[in-house]
């Protein structure tokens, strides 16, 4: 994109910046905390989800009555030399199409988290949302959770559980 912003400035647009990141706005510094051990970035669930609500075009945006959201916890690998892992917590409108998933937290460390902290700022901002709606103009969204979606190890680790594999680790039987 700097590419092309450059080659239209040299044909006669020499307004346009020379960047992409100044052309979309781009926050140039982010906040960084420590939760769970791991370097945390917080971004709040209310105005993430009005933000990418409003993407949408406007025929879409007025006839939505009510917002559907699903969650996902994961953590990934980064890289195969180390043990850095980014453990995000996406969400998704799900009930208007087409269905985009957007980070809300991102937290990066050397393990997994060693608590569950990293998750009471978007647990704080759900509640909040599920109780009130997302203020949009003059509406009030109602806000529902649809999931959340976690994989083995995730749903371990927000749940407070063992993995399948060790001493009472399944969580839907008795076994």
């Amino acid at each position: 994109m700097d590419s092309l912003l450059a080659l239209l400035k040299k044909s006669g647009h020499p307004n346009l910046p020379s960047s992409a990141r100044t052309l979309l706005g781009t926050t140039r510094s982010i906040f960084v905390k420590v939760k769970s051990g791991m370097d945390y970035v917080y971004l709040p669930l209310a105005a993430e989800l009005l933000k990418h609500f409003k993407r949408h075009p406007p025929n879409i945006v007025d006839h939505i009555d009510s917002l559907e959201i699903s969650l996902n916890v994961d953590g990934l690998p980064l890289f195969k030399s180390c043990n850095k892992t980014l453990w995000p917590v996406l969400c998704a409108i799900v009930n208007v199409k087409p269905v985009v998933a957007f980070p809300v937290v991102l937290a990066y460390g050397k393990s997994k988290p060693k608590d569950l902290e990293f998750l009471e700022d978007v647990i704080r901002d759900l509640g909040d949302v599920l109780e009130n709606g997302l203020q949009d103009g003059n509406r009030v969204l109602p806000v529902s959770l649809r999931c959340v979606v976690c994989d083995a190890p995730a749903r371990a680790l927000v749940k407070d559980t063992k993995l399948c594999s060790g001493y009472f680790g399944c969580d839907k039987c008795a076994q």
